[in-house]
């Protein structure tokens, strides 16, 4: 089963209550480091669980920016996640801004607890649902086996069949990848010359601030989606 590394404030507990909805009837595994059992030290535990994910949440809330403690682990577990290349999605709520600077920000999605917002969510998250391309690796494999398998019996082709397979579960494997279907929002870089910050910002928000300087931004979308041939 995939999983997807949380990292957030124990205190934001409306937050945490949202994503657990998010999360619930998926097959992917959301990581509440919190409500884990792992033995000292605490770093190597979280080090490993954020390689082991196929992706990093980051949930700013209020708590994020009021508690220093807070503040230190997740720009540690930012860091750990930039240097594993793992997509890291920093959500913040409208009605709970955070004025805390995320160094490096793969998504950035700002959110109001809704239930469009909450479908959203959910879309991102079983974008990373591994199980059917797991199954299909397996099938795919057994198929392309079968379809060489008139080629293996050509000495001079032995190996067409394990070929046949390798070739047949890639095939079978993209195309029930479900991260084919995963909202990937618009890139955008900031505006601020002490920044210029590229990352994929989801939503059409007119104002915002950049997650990563914390500077704000506004946004003419009618300027932005103009196609490039119109004058």
């Amino acid at each position: 089963m995939a999983q997807i590394f949380i990292s957030h404030s124990q205190a934001d507990r409306d937050i945490k209550t949202f994503f657990e909805g998010v999360f619930a009837i998926t097959k992917v595994r959301a990581v509440f480091v919190e409500y884990e059992s792992y033995e000292p030290p605490a770093g190597r535990y979280i080090q490993k669980q954020i390689t082991d994910s196929t992706a990093m949440f980051l949930l700013l809330g209020p708590n994020v920016e009021k508690l220093a403690h807070t503040k230190v682990w997740i720009g540690s577990e930012t860091g750990v996640a930039q240097q594993a290349q793992k997509a890291i999605w920093v959500f913040e709520s409208f009605q709970q801004p955070c004025n805390v600077p995320v160094p490096f920000v793969t998504h950035y999605v700002p959110y109001v607890q809704t239930g469009q917002a909450f479908q959203y969510i959910r879309s991102i998250v079983n974008s990373y649902d591994d199980s059917a391309a797991l199954e299909a690796l397996i099938r795919g494999g057994a198929l392309g086996a079968a379809g060489g398998a008139s080629s293996a019996e050509d000495a001079k082709k032995k190996d067409a069949a394990v070929l046949g397979a390798i070739v047949g579960a890639l095939f079978e494997s993209w195309r029930t990848d479900p991260a084919r279907s995963r909202p990937m929002g618009i890139p955008i870089t900031c505006g601020y010359l002490n920044c210029r910050t590229t990352y994929r910002l989801h939503g059409m928000p007119t104002s915002f601030h950049c997650p990563v300087c914390r500077q704000p931004l506004t946004a003419d979308w009618a300027t932005i989606l103009k196609p490039a041939t119109e004058p």
